[in-house]
């Protein structure tokens, strides 16, 4: 996922509005040595925490598993 910043303006995008590079993702994390480093809790966490602005009480949705 990215996070692209201007000021007090902030737009989130994910991989699957590029979805060549979202399939690549998903090819790479297949490897046994990516997806090994691959912290997906702390991921998400940053990810919706990290914007009190858009997300106030910054909830991090519970996803699948």
């Amino acid at each position: 996922m990215y996070a692209f910043e201007t000021q007090s303006i902030v737009f989130l995008m994910t991989l699957k509005e590029f979805s060549n590079i979202y399939h690549y993702m998903l090819e790479l994390y297949q490897l046994p040595s990516i997806s090994d480093t691959v912290n997906m809790p702390h991921i998400k966490r940053h990810y919706y925490a990290r914007h009190l602005t858009i997300n106030t009480y910054g909830i991090v949705p519970a996803g699948h598993q």
